[in-house]
């Protein structure tokens, strides 16, 4: 099941998106409606794995209504509604998948949703990374890990919440680099991994993660991680 939040101040073409994703999403899709940001991030704690939110509405616009969002549910997978407006720098911060325009025909939409569909199922997928803690064998959901760092005998797990930090991976952090890179993780440095999902920014010296937690890049890296995260950040807008 997948929990679906439409928030647009245009009711009729709010309407035809909700017609739009039961017909593509299918049986067991829940659709919640919301008029306005305001009205939105008062059910901000449903926690919806997939989010419609129009850039210009009154009051709180979709920018700053997504920036709250992220405040409580990374996870989500985002997307822009729009007019004519297209990607700002700011919208960048809040790791939107996609915009949507709404002169889109319906065959258009049809195929945008099928792709927003694939992604959603692709992020809520159970991924998880089997480690050791405190004598138990633990899955951790990649979602949640920061990065993966060096340590004697393996790897150590870093997660946004710290409920797995001092979790214990066998696997030296090459082979689990080779496993993980089609999940979204890059190396920054000889010494550890980072879930590109939970970058906030970076530049030739450092990455910052979305806890605020700062890593150095190494030279030797930094150009293959900076392909690698303008790669993950641009496929957003294909």
């Amino acid at each position: 099941m997948i929990r679906v939040a439409i928030c647009d101040d245009d009711r009729e073409y709010g309407s035809w998106l909700e017609a739009e994703v039961r017909k593509v999403f299918g049986a067991g899709t829940e659709v919640y409606g919301y008029s306005s940001g305001e009205d939105y991030l008062v059910d901000v704690d449903m926690m919806h794995e997939l989010i419609f939110l129009d850039v210009e509405m009154p009051g709180i616009d979709g920018i700053e209504t997504a920036a709250r969002i992220r405040k409580e549910n990374r996870n989500a997978v985002l997307i822009f509604i729009s007019g004519v407006r297209n990607p700002t720098p700011d919208s960048f911060k809040v790791a939107p998948y996609r915009y949507l325009l709404k002169s889109f025909s319906n065959e258009e939409l049809e195929q945008e949703l099928q792709e927003i569909y694939s992604e959603t199922k692709r992020v809520f997928a159970d991924d998880y990374l089997v480690c050791e803690k405190d004598g138990h064998s633990i899955r951790v959901k990649l979602l949640d890990i920061l990065y993966i760092s060096i340590v004697r005998g393996g790897c150590e797990i870093h997660t946004y919440d710290g409920h797995m930090d001092g979790g214990f991976v066998r696997e030296k952090l090459a082979v689990l680099a080779e496993k993980l890179e089609s999940k979204d993780f890059a190396q920054a440095h000889n010494s550890y991994l980072v879930n590109l999902r939970n970058v906030d920014s970076f530049s030739k010296t450092e990455v910052v993660l979305k806890d605020k937690t700062v890593l150095a890049i190494s030279r030797s890296k930094y150009g293959e991680f900076e392909n690698q995260m303008f790669y993950y950040w641009g496929r957003k807008y294909v």
